[in-house]
């Protein structure tokens, strides 16, 4: 379906010339307005050559004349233009007709300038977006109504605004990652940060962020928002066989809301899966939004892998000092045992096993 969008904001040329148009609706009611409305045919040729289609609805006897433009826009056949208000309203979209005629009909009696929104019922073109403006001349003498309108192609306008709506949100999205990866909190906090990230700013209905078990082999699931954002609902913990086979088990757990589809994306750190981020949207995504989380995917990885680099320092650390403790009270034990006694032998055993742990730390802190 091609969308046709009339708004209230022309470009500065078309807003020129629907002055010109409309001039002789500014004229006094005393006045006879036939011969002005007549000179505004001399505009129509300049308007064809900005892209502008204009066409007038002749009410008393229910005509529609519209210029070359118009066909091109409504990708009408030339020659063959609607006949009246009806055959005009049937070239938009079955759920904008009611509206959009009854807003017409409403212009021939009451005046005034119609802004609105509608889609083409049929159209060859993928995009198709027009801007269009419609307002009203009373003859004189016979009170007879002539609605008169333009229309310009905007489609290229729109396109821009579209696009750079998607980098605002796209933008947003990286900030809200960025700063979640920054701060010092737990990687759940994290990763619950992330997870809202993508959820507000790029339309996604769900997003569960799981970790690699100790094993390598389960799937842990340590956040998740939108629309079924409770960690108790679901699996809580899935075979990472699950992920690399394409069948994830909490599929199930989303039930009963308009999904467009489901994405997995590993997260990899040097060809090693550390997590999985999963994720049910409700539209197709945009070429940037999947860079995106491609993008996001390495950064989550990576912040992952720190995250629980930094809680093996912090117990490496904790365990050191533990051990510092053994070993004084074992040096005072050693200094009043005698030597060759049995109990000197069980704290050597103790200073033994002391050490090996010390040199296991060490290990830790330089992974």
């Amino acid at each position: 379906m091609v969308q046709v969008v009339f708004v209230t904001s022309l470009a500065v040329t078309a807003t020129a010339l629907i002055g010109g148009l409309l001039w002789a609706a500014t004229r006094t009611r005393s006045e006879t307005q036939e011969p002005e409305i007549a000179r505004t045919a001399d505009h129509w040729p300049l308007v064809a050559s900005c892209g502008i289609g204009a066409w007038t609805w002749h009410t008393g006897g229910d005509r529609i004349d519209w210029d070359a433009a118009m066909f091109t826009l409504f990708e009408v056949a030339a020659g063959h233009p609607p006949h009246d208000v009806a055959q005009f309203v049937d070239l938009l979209s079955p759920s904008d007709r009611a509206r959009v005629g009854a807003a017409l009909q409403a212009l021939s009696t009451d005046g005034g300038v119609l802004d609105t929104e509608c889609t083409l019922a049929h159209s060859n073109r993928t995009v198709n977006i027009l801007a269009m403006r419609v307002s009203w001349i009373r003859g004189a003498g016979s009170g007879t109504v002539r609605v008169i309108g333009i229309c310009q192609d905007v489609s290229r306008r729109s396109e821009l605004e579209a696009q750079n709506k998607e980098h605002a949100r796209v933008a947003a999205f990286f900030a809200g990652v960025g700063a979640a990866l920054t701060e010092k909190a737990t990687l759940e906090v994290t990763l619950g940060k992330c997870a809202t990230a993508m959820t507000l700013e790029l339309d996604v209905a769900v997003c569960r962020i799981w970790t690699v078990d100790d094993t390598g082999t389960m799937l842990e699931l340590k956040a998740s928002a939108g629309i079924d954002g409770d960690l108790d609902r679901g699996p809580r913990r899935i075979p990472v066989e699950d992920f690399t086979n394409g069948v994830m088990g909490d599929h199930d757990s989303i039930g009963g809301s308009a999904l467009h589809g489901f994405g997995g994306y590993p997260l990899l750190v040097d060809d090693r899966l550390v997590g999985v981020l999963t994720m049910f949207s409700r539209r197709t995504l945009s070429p940037a939004t999947i860079t995106a989380l491609a993008v996001v995917a390495k950064q989550l990885a990576l912040g992952i892998e720190h995250r629980k680099a930094d809680v093996v320092a912090f117990v490496a650390h904790d365990f050191n000092n533990l051990l510092t403790a053994i070993g004084v009270c074992v040096d005072l034990l050693k200094s009043r045992l005698p030597t060759g006694s049995l109990e000197r032998h069980y704290v050597e055993d103790i200073e033994t096993a002391a050490t090996r742990a010390a040199d296991l730390t060490r290990l830790l802190q330089t992974r």
